[in-house]
C-alpha cells in the first residue's frame, strides 16, 4: 500500500511539473522601465484586445495580441508630453530568446510621433503562436520587411540611447582617422 501511494504522489508530481513547464514563460518588461512588468496570460486577458493584418514574409496572416503601447503604459514608459528633450533618446531594446535582438525609438510606437501600430501577438491565424514563434512576437504592421518583428520575444528594456557610444565610421582606418569618400 506503502509503495502504491508513493507511486501515485510520484506520478502527481510529474504531472504537475510538466504543466508548469507547458505554460510559457513570462515576457519581462525590465530595465529603465518606472514599473518593471512581467507580461503573462492572465495580464493580457485582462488588457484590451486588438488584431492586425499583416504578411511575414510574403505570407498573410492575422496576429491577435495587445497593443504594445498599453503594455508600454503599464510599464510606466514616457509617452506624449513626456516625450521632450531628453525623452526623445530613449530606445527599446527588444530581445528574444534565440539571442536575436533589435532597438527602436520609444517616439516610434507613441502615437503623437511614430505610431507604429506595433502589437504584442501571442496567436496567429486563431491558434497560439507555436513554440518557434512564440509565446510572444513583437508585430510591425507598418514594416516593409519583417526583420524587426522579434519573435520568442522574452524581454524588453528602456534605455537611454543618447548614453551609447559613438560607433566609428566604417571608413576609419586603423588609428581611427575618417577618410572623405573618393
Amino acid at each position: 500500500m506503502k509503495r502504491i501511494v508513493c507511486a501515485l504522489a510520484a506520478l502527481l508530481s510529474l504531472s504537475v511539473a510538466t504543466a508548469d513547464n507547458s505554460r510559457p514563460a513570462p515576457l519581462r518588461l525590465a530595465d529603465g522601465f518606472a514599473t518593471p512588468l512581467q507580461v503573462d496570460a492572465a495580464l493580457l486577458a485582462s488588457l484590451p484586445r486588438t488584431h492586425v493584418e499583416a504578411s511575414d514574409h510574403g505570407k498573410p496572416a492575422r496576429w491577435d495580441g495587445v497593443a504594445l503601447t498599453e503594455l508600454l503604459s503599464k510599464a510606466g514608459a514616457p509617452a506624449g508630453k513626456q516625450l521632450r528633450g531628453a525623452g526623445l533618446s530613449l530606445c527599446l531594446r527588444f530581445s528574444a530568446a534565440d539571442g536575436y535582438r533589435t532597438v527602436l525609438a520609444l517616439a516610434e510606437f507613441d502615437p503623437e510621433f511614430g505610431n507604429a501600430g506595433a502589437l504584442l501577438a501571442d496567436t496567429r491565424d486563431g491558434k497560439p503562436l507555436d513554440a518557434n514563434e512564440g509565446p510572444y512576437r513583437l508585430i510591425l504592421p507598418r514594416e516593409q520587411r519583417a526583420g524587426r518583428w522579434i519573435r520568442q520575444l522574452e524581454r524588453v528594456d528602456l534605455l537611454d540611447c543618447a548614453d551609447a557610444p559613438t560607433a566609428k565610421p566604417a571608413a576609419a582606418d586603423a588609428a581611427g582617422h575618417d577618410h572623405p569618400a573618393r
